[in-house]
């Protein structure tokens, strides 16, 4: 068993969807421990040797802890570093609507919950977008998200155009889901 899995760890959530630039797989979920993601798999379909443990859900579905390859890792450490960014970035909107609106930030707020829910292109061009261009100042680029990634980008030429399509879409999820629980939140 390795380091990173101890009896006694906390299981903080589970998701079914896999990290950005995984393959789907079925009934596959993705295990948050210890700040770290692991694969789980329904038991039956994992041989005893190859288990790193095992745990189940609500629903008394057994599931194993399987190992991830370290393309996977990569992929979704990238998606993590997105979502962090992503949320940092929806913050910092949030923050601009407010300075934006004339008095009635309540207003500005229904304006921009409605706008979501509609899929309006001008609102939802207006959000925050992962910029990994390096065109500003100190913007974020591939080989900022490679040392963030403890790696040598050098070493993975064929796999850091995925790598930053999973932050991208971390970003993009993490922003957008965040603009839009504040603007919730603001107007109920």
């Amino acid at each position: 068993m390795p380091s990173c899995f101890r009896y006694g760890d906390t299981m903080t959530h589970t998701t079914t969807d896999a990290p950005s630039g995984l393959r789907a797989e079925r009934n596959a979920r993705w295990v948050a421990m210890n700040n770290l993601y692991l694969k789980a798999v329904p038991v039956d379909d994992v041989p005893l040797g190859d288990r790193w443990g095992t745990f189940s859900d609500l629903d008394g579905n057994i599931f194993a802890i399987v190992p991830v390859d370290e393309i996977e890792r990569l992929h979704v450490r990238a998606e993590l570093i997105g979502r962090e960014h992503g949320t940092a970035a929806a913050e910092w909107y949030i923050g601009e609507i407010l300075y934006r609106s004339s008095g009635d930030t309540r207003l500005a707020f229904q304006n921009l919950q409605r706008g979501l829910d509609d899929g309006d292109p001008d609102v939802l061009d207006d959000l925050p977008y992962p910029d990994l261009s390096g065109e500003m100042a100190d913007g974020y680029t591939p080989a900022r998200l490679a040392e963030d990634l403890d790696i040598d980008a050098d070493d993975y030429p064929e796999d850091m155009d995925d790598l930053c399509l999973s932050y991208e879409e971390g970003f993009n999820l993490a922003c957008q889901a965040e603009v839009e629980r504040i603007a919730r939140e603001a107007t109920s």
